[in-house]
């Protein structure tokens, strides 16, 4: 969620959390009769990349991840005709997939996702309901929490620095020995 941004400040407009949105076609069953299908969507994240094995140094790398943890639930009705559970708010357009916005994800961060279904049956029915295998999404990276500063410009200024540079409300920075490259100083 980004924050309102003041129209003359020149800084970048500070974002506190990202969002995604998922999409996925829609999961199949064969039944009669309609129907309701509820999708899971799951989301973890890693901790560190490649992280070793000490004990075993054999053994590739691994990524060190957060536990699966629930970030919501989408539930659709089943189309009779396909035995798909479609949202039954989507478009024509979009009937064939179903779409979640994941929110308040974290800055600067990479996150997986996976979703599963299970046919939602009357508690009384008696029927087990058993979920679907996962499906798996790639690693998705957050926007930036801030953007890479750009490396900063040489300035060169007459030593002894005039009087206009010392004048009440100008700023004179002044650094140790910086290396430079002569080849690279402008004739300036």
């Amino acid at each position: 969620r980004d924050l309102p941004h003041v129209e003359d400040d020149p800084f970048l407009t500070p974002a506190v959390a990202d969002r995604a949105l998922l999409t996925w076609p829609a999961f199949a069953a064969s039944l009669w009769g309609g129907g309701r299908m509820e999708y899971e969507i799951q989301r973890r994240t890693i901790l560190q990349r490649g992280r070793p094995y000490p004990d075993d140094p054999d053994r590739a790398p691994d990524n060190d991840t957060t536990p699966w943890e629930v970030a919501g639930v989408v539930i659709g009705d089943i189309d009779d005709p396909s035995g798909k559970g479609l949202d039954p708010k989507a478009s024509e357009y979009e009937a064939e997939s179903l779409n979640f916005v994941c929110e308040d994800l974290m800055l600067s961060t990479e996150y997986q996702f996976r979703v599963r279904a299970r046919l939602l049956f009357h508690p009384d029915s008696g029927c087990p309901e058993e979920w679907s295998e996962f499906v798996e999404s790639a690693w998705h990276m957050t926007s930036t929490a801030a953007p890479v500063p750009s490396p900063p410009a040489e300035a060169v200024v007459p030593d002894p620095p005039p009087e206009s540079l010392l004048a009440d409300g100008s700023v004179l920075v002044t650094f140790g020995q910086l290396p430079i490259r002569e080849e690279e100083r402008t004739s300036e």
